[in-house]
Protein backbone atom coordinates (compact mmCIF):
# COMPACT_ATOMS: atom_id res chain seq x y z
CA UNK A 1 0.00 0.00 0.00
CA UNK A 2 2.89 2.31 0.20
CA UNK A 3 3.23 4.75 -2.62
CA UNK A 4 6.69 4.72 -4.90
CA UNK A 5 8.88 4.00 -1.23
CA UNK A 6 12.45 4.31 -2.22
CA UNK A 7 14.95 3.95 0.98
CA UNK A 8 14.41 2.84 4.41
CA UNK A 9 16.84 3.42 7.55
CA UNK A 10 15.68 1.49 11.13
CA UNK A 11 15.60 3.32 14.47
CA UNK A 12 17.42 2.01 17.52
CA UNK A 13 13.88 1.14 18.48
CA UNK A 14 12.66 -0.81 15.59
CA UNK A 15 10.82 1.63 13.82
CA UNK A 16 11.37 1.95 10.26
CA UNK A 17 11.55 5.46 8.43
CA UNK A 18 10.67 4.81 4.86
CA UNK A 19 10.86 7.43 2.22
CA UNK A 20 7.83 7.48 -0.40
CA UNK A 21 9.34 9.33 -3.74
CA UNK A 22 6.63 11.27 -5.18
CA UNK A 23 5.50 10.84 -8.44
CA UNK A 24 4.74 13.80 -11.02
CA UNK A 25 3.14 11.37 -13.72
CA UNK A 26 -0.12 10.14 -11.39
CA UNK A 27 -3.28 10.79 -13.46
CA UNK A 28 -4.55 12.63 -10.43
CA UNK A 29 -1.52 14.40 -10.12
CA UNK A 30 1.53 14.50 -8.20
CA UNK A 31 1.95 12.23 -5.77
CA UNK A 32 3.13 12.30 -2.17
CA UNK A 33 6.94 12.79 -1.31
CA UNK A 34 7.02 12.20 2.46
CA UNK A 35 8.83 9.69 5.18
CA UNK A 36 6.09 7.36 6.99
CA UNK A 37 6.85 5.75 10.34
CA UNK A 38 6.08 2.05 10.76
CA UNK A 39 6.31 -0.04 14.05
CA UNK A 40 9.03 -2.73 14.37
CA UNK A 41 5.82 -4.99 13.25
CA UNK A 42 4.63 -3.23 10.37
CA UNK A 43 2.16 -0.95 11.51
CA UNK A 44 2.14 2.41 10.13
CA UNK A 45 2.59 4.98 12.81
CA UNK A 46 2.53 7.96 10.68
CA UNK A 47 3.88 10.77 8.53
CA UNK A 48 7.46 12.51 10.01
CA UNK A 49 7.40 15.25 7.30
CA UNK A 50 5.75 16.09 4.05
CA UNK A 51 7.54 17.80 1.48
CA UNK A 52 5.20 17.36 -1.95
CA UNK A 53 4.65 21.03 -2.04
CA UNK A 54 8.63 21.27 -2.59
CA UNK A 55 9.92 17.94 -4.13
CA UNK A 56 10.24 17.73 -7.83
CA UNK A 57 9.33 13.64 -8.27
CA UNK A 58 9.49 13.54 -11.87
CA UNK A 59 11.42 10.46 -13.47
CA UNK A 60 14.58 9.98 -11.36
CA UNK A 61 13.95 12.89 -9.23
CA UNK A 62 11.99 12.79 -5.49
CA UNK A 63 13.01 12.43 -2.00
CA UNK A 64 15.30 9.44 -2.10
CA UNK A 65 17.34 8.94 0.23
CA UNK A 66 17.00 8.71 4.49
CA UNK A 67 19.69 7.83 6.79
CA UNK A 68 19.19 7.97 10.45
CA UNK A 69 21.93 9.83 12.68
CA UNK A 70 24.38 6.82 14.40
CA UNK A 71 23.39 8.93 17.54
CA UNK A 72 19.78 8.96 17.18
CA UNK A 73 19.02 7.49 20.56
CA UNK A 74 20.90 11.20 21.93
CA UNK A 75 19.88 13.34 19.05
CA UNK A 76 17.04 11.97 16.80
CA UNK A 77 18.39 13.36 14.11
CA UNK A 78 17.13 12.08 10.26
CA UNK A 79 18.71 13.03 7.36
CA UNK A 80 17.03 12.92 3.99
CA UNK A 81 18.08 13.33 0.60
CA UNK A 82 16.09 14.87 -2.36
CA UNK A 83 15.28 17.01 -5.23
CA UNK A 84 13.87 20.39 -3.92
CA UNK A 85 11.93 22.72 -6.99
CA UNK A 86 10.89 26.11 -6.39
CA UNK A 87 9.50 28.15 -9.01
CA UNK A 88 11.96 26.77 -12.06
CA UNK A 89 14.92 26.50 -9.56
CA UNK A 90 15.65 23.30 -8.91
CA UNK A 91 18.77 21.83 -6.27
CA UNK A 92 19.44 18.69 -4.57
CA UNK A 93 19.35 18.88 -0.78
CA UNK A 94 19.87 17.18 2.52
CA UNK A 95 17.79 18.52 5.44
CA UNK A 96 17.96 17.55 8.89
CA UNK A 97 15.15 16.69 10.75
CA UNK A 98 14.69 16.56 14.60
CA UNK A 99 12.61 13.24 15.51
CA UNK A 100 10.18 14.55 18.17
CA UNK A 101 7.07 11.98 19.36
CA UNK A 102 7.58 10.44 15.57
CA UNK A 103 7.38 14.12 13.55
CA UNK A 104 10.44 15.65 12.11
CA UNK A 105 10.52 18.86 13.41
CA UNK A 106 13.02 21.81 13.04
CA UNK A 107 14.50 21.21 9.58
CA UNK A 108 17.97 22.44 8.65
CA UNK A 109 19.44 22.31 5.24
CA UNK A 110 23.40 20.84 5.23
CA UNK A 111 24.09 20.23 1.90
CA UNK A 112 22.38 22.33 -1.25
CA UNK A 113 23.33 22.04 -4.54
CA UNK A 114 22.35 23.90 -7.72
CA UNK A 115 20.78 21.48 -10.62
CA UNK A 116 20.44 23.25 -14.34
CA UNK A 117 17.35 23.62 -15.53
CA UNK A 118 17.80 22.11 -19.03
CA UNK A 119 18.86 18.52 -18.12
CA UNK A 120 17.21 15.47 -19.11
CA UNK A 121 14.60 13.68 -15.94
CA UNK A 122 17.61 10.89 -16.00
CA UNK A 123 20.60 10.60 -13.86
CA UNK A 124 19.73 13.30 -10.51
CA UNK A 125 18.88 11.06 -8.17
CA UNK A 126 21.33 9.58 -5.17
CA UNK A 127 21.01 8.75 -2.22
CA UNK A 128 22.72 9.21 1.44
CA UNK A 129 23.91 6.65 3.93
CA UNK A 130 26.27 6.35 7.46
CA UNK A 131 28.89 3.86 7.39
CA UNK A 132 28.99 1.60 10.42
CA UNK A 133 33.17 2.35 10.74
CA UNK A 134 32.56 6.07 10.32
CA UNK A 135 29.57 7.59 12.08
CA UNK A 136 31.01 11.15 11.73
CA UNK A 137 30.71 11.54 8.07
CA UNK A 138 27.73 11.40 6.01
CA UNK A 139 28.19 9.50 2.71
CA UNK A 140 25.93 10.73 -0.37
CA UNK A 141 25.85 9.69 -4.59
CA UNK A 142 24.57 12.23 -7.14
CA UNK A 143 23.62 11.39 -10.22
CA UNK A 144 25.69 12.91 -13.61
CA UNK A 145 22.83 15.15 -14.94
CA UNK A 146 22.86 12.65 -18.06
CA UNK A 147 24.95 14.94 -19.79
CA UNK A 148 27.18 12.08 -21.16
CA UNK A 149 24.08 11.06 -23.01
CA UNK A 150 22.80 14.76 -24.20
CA UNK A 151 26.46 16.12 -24.46
CA UNK A 152 29.25 14.41 -24.31
CA UNK A 153 32.15 17.35 -23.70
CA UNK A 154 30.04 18.17 -20.08
CA UNK A 155 30.40 14.72 -19.27
CA UNK A 156 30.50 15.61 -15.36
CA UNK A 157 31.40 12.18 -14.00
CA UNK A 158 35.00 12.73 -15.49
CA UNK A 159 35.44 16.45 -13.89
CA UNK A 160 36.44 16.77 -10.32
CA UNK A 161 35.59 20.20 -10.76
CA UNK A 162 32.27 19.64 -9.73
CA UNK A 163 30.17 17.04 -7.52
CA UNK A 164 27.81 15.46 -9.76
CA UNK A 165 28.92 11.67 -10.99
CA UNK A 166 30.31 11.64 -7.85
CA UNK A 167 30.62 9.70 -4.61
CA UNK A 168 30.68 12.77 -1.49
CA UNK A 169 31.96 12.42 2.10
CA UNK A 170 30.59 15.71 3.99
CA UNK A 171 30.24 16.06 8.18
CA UNK A 172 27.10 15.62 9.26
CA UNK A 173 26.61 19.57 9.43
CA UNK A 174 27.45 19.54 5.76
CA UNK A 175 30.87 21.25 6.06
CA UNK A 176 33.91 19.47 3.80
CA UNK A 177 36.21 17.42 5.87
CA UNK A 178 40.12 18.47 5.45
CA UNK A 179 40.99 15.31 4.71
CA UNK A 180 38.74 14.22 2.06
CA UNK A 181 40.99 13.31 -1.26
CA UNK A 182 39.99 16.52 -2.75
CA UNK A 183 39.69 18.75 -0.02
CA UNK A 184 39.64 22.43 -1.92
CA UNK A 185 41.12 25.32 0.86
CA UNK A 186 39.72 27.96 -1.36
CA UNK A 187 43.45 28.94 -2.27
CA UNK A 188 44.51 28.52 -6.13
CA UNK A 189 47.94 28.62 -4.39
CA UNK A 190 47.61 25.55 -2.81
CA UNK A 191 46.00 23.69 -5.67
Amino acid sequence: GMDYPVAFDIAPDGRFFCTLKGNNQTPAGPGTAKVEIYSASGALIGTFCDLSDSVNADFERGLLGIALDPNFSTNHYVYMYYNHIYNTDERIRIVRFTEVNNVGTAPTIIFDLNVANNIPGNHVGGNIHFMHNDTTHLFLTIGDLAYQQTNPTLNYANKLTNPYGKHLRINKDGTVPLNNPFYDDGNPLTG
